[in-house]
């Protein structure tokens, strides 16, 4: 989970994202299928479009894995009779970008790419720090004593 003070930040990279690749929405969902971050398009139910950008995007590597390419899965793209799905995705991170069906997906790939890395390494990282720090301190409290 995402802690509340870095979520404001999250959605105004993702709103700034959308603007500079001229998405009609982006969002950041975990590997595991679970919404972080991001703008659902109008009538889509949130966490089964998050859970199913996962499913496409893992489905991909798959293939990949099976095909003994070795190399990594760079995203995928979905293309639909109005529109353009990009997906693509970083460790815990996957991002899921709609576009209109007529955007050269291709120029904005590696700014895609490189966003959902730095993300992910944000949110991860922080979260793994946290837990640490946890651990930590449940480690040096004394114990109580019984009487």
């Amino acid at each position: 989970m995402v802690p509340e003070s870095q979520l404001q930040g999250l959605n105004e990279r993702l709103e700034d994202l959308e603007k500079k690749v001229k998405a009609k929405d982006i969002v950041l969902v975990q590997s595991n299928g679970l919404y972080i971050a991001g703008k659902i398009p109008e009538g889509a139910h949130k966490e089964t479009y998050a859970a199913q950008g996962v499913i496409n995007y893992g489905s991909a590597k798959v293939i990949n894995e099976e095909l003994g390419k070795g190399r990594a899965c760079e995203g995928i793209v979905v293309e639909y009779k109005d529109e353009k799905l990009y997906v693509c995705g970083a460790g815990d991170a996957v991002l899921v970008a709609r576009f209109d069906k007529t955007t050269n997906i291709g120029k904005y790939k590696t700014k895609l790419n490189s966003t959902v890395m730095d993300l992910g390494r944000l949110i991860f990282y922080d979260r793994q720090k946290t837990e640490q720090k946890t651990a930590d301190d449940k480690a040096q409290k004394p114990a109580e004593k019984k009487d």
